[in-house]
């Protein structure tokens, strides 16, 4: 992905949860895209104070637990379904380094079935929205299409299996 956003000129960092990474790791990437506000800021005398970022995006994948790392202490809560993040908090990440937790946020409408599929596949929606059968439907149709092999293994299935007619639900 970061070679995606290299691509188009869009500075980016991948960042795992689980890895050790911390404020400095971030602000060696922030440094250098606000090396010239910074420096028009200090040539008017400002005073220095902490870069601000936004973590923004879809529930439930890992912002909050990516700030908690930054910050290197459980400041944020966590959970394994979306909408554990209620409202907006500062967590300070270090004295040059302040970052905004927000709630996940979805577009109001989907474009497609399919995104609404793969948003709840992914734990984006919360569960009282769809009908679990369906989803669980659904990715059992996409295992079929995508890996049937690793689908016939997990599940000691035959190809007869694979193709009973209630699997192409969706």
């Amino acid at each position: 992905m970061a070679k995606l956003f290299a691509s188009i000129n869009q500075p980016a960092m991948a960042v795992d949860a689980k890895t050790k990474f911390g404020p400095n790791a971030v602000l060696d990437k922030i440094n250098p895209i606000l090396k010239d506000k910074l420096a028009r800021e200090e040539a008017k005398g400002m005073k220095s104070r902490p870069i601000r970022a936004i973590s923004v995006g879809v529930p439930n994948v890992g912002k909050s637990t990516v700030l908690n790392r930054l910050v290197n202490r459980r400041a944020a809560q966590v959970g394994n379904r979306p909408g554990v993040t209620k409202g907006q908090q500062w967590l300070k990440s270090s004295d040059k380094l302040e970052l905004l937790d927000t709630p996940g946020i979805l577009w109001p409408k989907f474009q497609s079935q399919e995104i609404a599929n793969k948003l709840a596949l992914t734990g984006a929606i919360k569960e009282n929205a769809y009908s679990s059968d369906d989803i669980a439907l659904y990715a059992l149709g996409k295992f079929r299409e995508t890996m049937p092999a690793g689908l016939m293994t997990r599940y000691r299935l035959t190809e007869a299996d694979l193709s009973y007619q209630m699997l192409t639900y969706y």
